[in-house]
């Protein structure tokens, strides 16, 4: 008996332990939870246990606050959410305790309810610069108590905000009787917003047509303006109001962002807006300008920036409506926003490459569309953009390259090739210079440049013979599909029906066919290439379409049978029908069969 109690015992041990660790882990949402007082209304908010579970809920302050269950279930005993409810009126710091018993284990869980007067406001936002024709941005309230905590919650009350959108301070544009540019942002709701979802903490209030302390602002012309936000409650008219300045603009780049150029030489600037997903050239206009930075080392003039100096400046975007220096008032200096810019570097050449593009690789074939471009760089390798000042010399074989368009510069040659044969290309400015050799072969081609085979369960490979013609004559083979198709660098394709994936579809007399290709490249330029289109289609049509009528005893009938497919609505013969498996029926038995190949004359035959 002793064993079976010590057994028993020890059952019990790991059960309890069990229920202890399980129960360990229930906790409240919040611990503890700071709440502002009111005069005439009552802040709630709402306690859970995140585990779930059932639980009764007491307070041990029935003066301060009011809890009231949530009931989901038909028994009003069992709950594991409360919402609890300020009542206190009392101007001071209060605690009171709310305890939550699991009836379950027994377990009793504990938050701390804190009331206490409002003492100051701020705003919460994740940016204080808003951009033209994107999603509204939310701005959210948050208060504190005389220590500095937070309040958890300010669902339910009532705020004020205000926009206060400042004036250009360039009087030329826009002047007092000009509004068109006072309103640079205003209020959304949540409900109005495509972007937004109406938080359930301000749903109430939104309904009402109030503000609460979470607000929607949207940027509709660009500029500076100020947001205030400010309790409506007589008790908290003491509470200073809080103010956030914001600056709108528009979704605008600098392009180029980053150039190197020669001294003495011009560069244009283009002005790019983002507007619904697209990038639009704007022009500059009495509101959007250029200035240099430092113009030691470059001037500008309209979007066109000029060297003067060896060394480095930025070019930056003005907006008139928007604040950018020291002169502004103190407030619009407090919000300036950083506009686009882009750095602008003088330097003297160091380099001059030569490249054939879009390959990067001089050799090539006829009826090829190129660029020959002839580029500077400095010592660390940077490209420099060569302007209208300077040109860059060139020589190369007009007969073999035929030259199309030459920028002014001479920087890009856009030509075709036209002939086979070598030639040198160089390029010189001032005293660098650039040398390479352009070789040109025949086109290449492919054989057969089409190939379509039948696809018979039964038959589970099939080989094929591609060749090629042009370029130097040394190919590199390859398959886009290497499990359907597989092909050795000698051009041997090898058909791995058995690889088709929707073998079911293809046995039905549907257009439904595998597709793939496969690739011969020049070995010495792999981006030169043609492809050879391999479509696996079912057979739909079989005919005996030539045949002897007579023949003498012992002699031989040859069939010639035609097999079809349908691609893209018209019929269509199979390249190879020589794996192809045929059965013969006689109305006679004086006949019997033999296999023949037929000629390629005759194809596509089947013997």
């Amino acid at each position: 008996m002793k064993p079976s109690w010590l057994g028993l015992t020890l059952a019990m041990v790991v059960l309890l332990t069990a229920t202890t660790r399980s129960a360990s882990g229930t906790k409240l949402n919040y611990p503890r939870v700071l709440l502002p007082i009111f005069d005439h209304i009552s802040v709630n908010f709402t306690l859970e246990v995140v585990e779930k579970g059932c639980f009764k809920w007491t307070s041990s302050r029935l003066d301060l606050i009011q809890i009231t269950p949530s009931y989901d279930d038909v028994d009003e005993d069992c709950s594991y959410r409360v919402v609890v409810t300020v009542i206190n009126k009392e101007k001071r710091r209060n605690t009171a305790i709310v305890l939550a018993e699991d009836l379950v284990t027994g377990e009793v869980l504990r938050c701390d309810v804190i009331l206490d007067v409002i003492d100051q406001l701020g705003v919460l936002t994740t940016t204080r610069e808003l951009y033209l024709e994107e999603a509204p941005e939310t701005f959210e309230l948050w208060a504190q108590d005389a220590q500095g905590n937070a309040f958890t919650t300010l669902e339910g009350i009532e705020f004020h905000w205000q926009i206060a959108s400042h004036r250009t301070h360039d009087s030329r544009h826009g002047g007092a009787g000009d509004s068109s540019w006072s309103q640079v942002l205003r209020f959304l709701t949540f409900s109005e917003s495509k972007f937004h979802v109406v938080p359930r903490a301000i749903e109430r209030l939104e309904v009402a047509g109030v503000q609460g302390y979470m607000v929607l602002l949207e940027g509709i012309n660009t500029g500076s303006a100020r947001v205030t936000a400010r309790l409506l409650h007589a008790e908290y008219s003491h509470v200073p109001p809080v103010d956030v300045n914001i600056m709108v603009l528009a979704n605008l780049i600098l392009n180029p962002s980053d150039v190197y150029i020669l001294p003495g030489d011009t560069i244009e600037f283009k002005v790019l807006q983002l507007k619904q997903g697209k990038l639009h050239e704007i022009a500059l206009n009495s509101q959007y300008y250029l200035e240099i930075e430092d113009n030691t080392y470059a001037s500008m003039s309209g979007n066109a920036a000029k060297g003067l100096k060896v060394g480095r400046t930025f070019v930056l975007l003005r907006d008139r409506n928007v604040p950018h220096d020291a002169l502004a008032g103190n407030d619009e200096a407090n919000s300036k926003a950083t506009l686009p810019k882009a750095s602008i570097t003088v330097v003297d050449p160091m380099k001059l490459t030569i490249n054939l593009l879009p390959h990067y690789n001089w050799v090539t074939v006829e009826g090829e569309s190129h660029e020959i471009a002839l580029n500077l760089f400095t010592h660390d390798d940077h490209q420099i953009t060569l302007g209208a000042k300077y040109k860059i010399h060139s020589t190369f074989d007009e007969s073999l390259f035929y030259p199309i368009r030459v920028t002014t510069n001479g920087s890009s040659i856009f030509g075709e090739t036209i002939a086979t044969g070598s030639s040198p290309v160089t390029g010189r400015f001032e005293k660098l210079s650039a040398k390479a050799e352009l070789v040109v072969y025949k086109r290449l081609a492919i054989n057969p440049p089409e190939v379509i085979l039948p696809f018979d369960p039964n038959l589970r490979r099939q080989k094929l013979q591609f060749t090629a013609t042009g370029g130097d004559g040394s190919y590199s083979w390859s398959s886009q599909d290497s499990n359907v198709v597989a092909i050795s660098q000698t051009g041997l394709a090898e058909a791995r029906l058995d690889q088709i994936k929707g073998v079911n579809d293809l046995i039905s007399d549907t257009e439904v066919a595998k597709v793939t290709q496969v690739k011969v490249a020049m070995a010495r330029n792999v981006r030169i290439y043609v492809t050879a289109q391999v479509m696996f289609l079912p057979p739909i049509k079989l005919e005996v379409v030539r045949y002897n009528f007579e023949t003498v005893l012992k002699d031989y009938v040859r069939l010639h049978v035609g097999l079809w497919a349908r691609y893209n609505g018209t019929l269509k013969p199979f390249t190879s029908c020589e794996n192809l498996h045929f059965e013969l029926e006689f109305s006679n038995s004086i006949f019997m069969t033999e296999a023949q190949t037929s000629s390629e004359d005759d194809e596509p035959m089947a013997n």
